[in-house]
């Protein structure tokens, strides 16, 4: 019955999220960013709030003090479900955009809504695409927008981590931006654990304290993205829900 209803609320959404496009390409054209941005993020609460609600997700918060309040940031999240981008969306409670694989921008409904979230889509196969989205996802962060990646690149549909993409943290470096690591823990059980059904599962997201910038020049052994593979690998190990 949860995935009926799931499924049911999701389509609805999708539909009503389509109707609002109109208004979003006048502000894009027109009107002022902030406009765009508030009402882009008020839209992204409430789908992502219900999107836990109706998936009967039971989620714990633990580091939401770590979340910088003045300033965005690059988030960087383990990936085990299509359900952590709504997820964090919903814990992170700020306008956000996401590094994207390029194929989401083919979804109808789906990969239009997430331009318009200012996220960036990647193609991790063309390196000079690669490129040019790191250096727009680093304008964002500049311009006050915070962006969340996927280091492993895809789900791992399991508790535990793929490997990280290389280059995966140059985004907060260009853009001198904080690294926030976060961790989620079991979200695979409300949806890939079930043969691709929602189920009902607990939650956790873990948010640990943000990190400076990795400055060119410095050690190998001070690099964030060591520090952050670490930090999230024990954090699924501590926090592990039995």
């Amino acid at each position: 019955m949860t995935h009926i209803i799931f499924v049911i609320f999701f389509v609805s959404y999708m539909l009503f999220i389509a109707l609002t496009f109109p208004i979003h390409y006048y502000y894009e054209k027109k009107g002022p960013k902030d406009k765009k941005r508030k009402l882009v993020y008020k839209i992204n609460r409430s789908l992502s709030k219900n999107i836990v609600r109706f998936s009967g997700c039971d989620l714990e918060i633990i580091g939401e003090e770590n979340i910088p309040k003045d300033q965005a940031a690059l988030y960087v999240s383990n990936h085990q479900s299509y359900l952590d981008i709504p997820i964090l969306v919903h814990v992170l409670d700020q306008p956000l955009g996401f590094v994207a694989k390029k194929e989401l921008a083919k979804v109808p409904i789906i990969g239009k809504w997430i331009y318009f979230t200012e996220s960036v889509f990647i193609d991790r196969k063309d390196i000079r695409q690669s490129l040019r989205a790191i250096n727009e996802a680093s304008k964002k962060i500049k311009d006050r927008h915070s962006i969340v990646i996927f280091p492993e690149g895809t789900r791992s549909k399991t508790s535990k981590m793929n490997p990280f993409k290389p280059g995966s943290l140059k985004i907060a470096e260009k853009a001198k931006s904080l690294v926030v690591p976060v961790t989620v823990v079991d979200s695979y059980k409300l949806y890939e654990a079930n043969n691709s059904r929602i189920r009902p599962a607990k939650v956790r997201v873990v948010i640990s304290k943000p990190l400076p910038p990795q400055e060119k020049g410095q050690e190998k052994s001070s690099d964030n993205t060591v520090k952050v593979l670490n930090t999230i690998q024990e954090n699924l190990q501590k926090y592990r829900i039995s």
